[in-house]
């Protein structure tokens, strides 16, 4: 619940223009890590399995430590939640395109309908 009422307030802010980024230097591969083992006891318990897939070349983003790490949080959580029990699997993925990163999270879930 206080998850989800920081969430609301973190969206207020961002509306009002007022959310303070701290940017620092922040390990792809080792807050990937942090958050997988956040949420490794859930997916173990709904037979979920987490997999991880890094560009090696991208060791280290620009960004805001505690926003990346919730929102990686929130989809991981999100897509474990709506995995298939039995043989599930979340798969997240960060890649460099070009002078950017890309980040993506998938399921074996439901989905959603176009």
């Amino acid at each position: 619940m206080l998850h989800k009422i920081d969430n609301i307030l973190d969206m207020n802010k961002i509306d009002a223009g007022k959310m303070e980024m701290l940017i620092e230097k922040i390990s792809v591969p080792e807050d990937i890590d942090k958050v997988c083992n956040l949420i490794k006891t859930n997916a173990e318990q709904r037979n979920v399995t987490l997999n991880k897939e890094i560009d090696p070349s991208l060791e280290f983003i620009e960004a805001d430590r505690n926003q990346f790490k919730q929102i990686l949080l929130n989809l991981m959580r999100n897509a474990v939640k709506f995995s298939k029990d039995e043989g599930g699997a979340v798969i997240v993925k960060a890649k460099r395109v070009e002078d950017s990163a890309q980040f993506s999270v998938s399921d074996t879930g439901i989905g959603i309908r176009d």
